[in-house]
């Protein structure tokens, strides 16, 4: 059996119809970020890794994302010009490089171990594919710490729910360390959890914090006979260790503001989006 230990988890919220002037200009005044012809994609993931630039990391930390698809509205403004016979402009295409939100994190972070991509679907197998492949990175001491990812930027009609959550990993548990997981060989008695799942992989992570907001132990199952089981060493509740941007205007504490720390209730409070 195998441990790693969750540091911190930093979860962006946001939707659809939030455009990208006003997220640029949320991580230019909240971080002084300057995210100019970066696609909603990048900027979600950049909304849920810049507060973690105050947690104490080693620079040989990895990156690990994974997506259904990286920008769809960037393709989809590279494929119209197609269409109509113009040229694509070089910022759709950089855009629609399925790393970039990786290599704009590590260097806003200032990490400079391996960076990685993984298309990954809402099923358990593929779904757990960045942790897994942090946890081999981990274990072979290719990296000190790993961010461990899921993102996503949806079609912009109708509104729907996209952003990103990350999980700060590391071999060694820490003071304050969130939760604990350990990975093993699946047994036949295995019962998985149910009701985590979700088609948006990022809306699958957001669960799994509320799990383990609520203390609840998660099983899932991975690939190569693997089984990951993760539960809650920390009380949340005590306000430590989880960040929560909404809607990459404001920074909120997941544990010490959990019911307010939903995408309803920041637009409701802020009127920043109709409900």
């Amino acid at each position: 059996m195998s441990v790693l230990f969750v540091q911190q988890i930093s979860i962006h919220h946001s939707r659809s119809d939030v455009d990208e002037k006003s997220l640029r200009a949320a991580l230019k005044a909240d971080y002084g970020y300057d995210g100019r012809r970066l696609s909603r994609f990048t900027l979600n993931a950049l909304a849920a890794a810049l507060p973690l630039g105050s947690v104490h990391h080693s620079p040989e930390s990895g990156v690990y994302l994974g997506a259904r698809f990286s920008s769809p509205a960037k393709f989809d403004n590279m494929l119209a010009t197609l269409a109509e016979g113009g040229t694509p402009k070089p910022f759709d295409f950089t855009g629609n490089i399925h790393n970039a939100a990786c290599f704009h994190t590590a260097q806003a972070l200032g990490l400079y171990g391996p960076s990685l991509f993984m298309p990954v679907s809402g099923a358990p197998k593929s779904w757990s594919q960045p942790l897994l492949t942090a946890w081999l990175d981990l274990q072979q001491g290719t990296v000190a710490a790993a961010l461990a990812g899921w993102c996503s930027e949806q079609s912009s009609l109708p509104p729907q729910q996209e952003g990103c959550c990350w999980l700060l990993l590391s071999i060694q548990q820490q003071p304050g360390s969130i939760a604990r997981i350990h990975i093993r060989p699946s047994e036949s008695g295995d019962v998985f959890s149910d009701g985590l799942y979700h088609d948006d992989v990022y809306q699958t992570a957001c669960r799994l914090a509320e799990r383990l907001h609520a203390k609840q132990r998660t099983l899932i199952a991975a690939a190569l006979g693997l089984a990951i089981e993760i539960e809650a060493i920390l009380n949340l509740s005590d306000g430590i260790g989880v960040l929560c941007r909404l809607a990459g205007f404001h920074a909120y504490n997941y544990a010490a503001k959990s019911a307010a720390c939903t995408p309803t209730a920041f637009f409701r409070r802020h009127r920043l989006i109709p409900i």
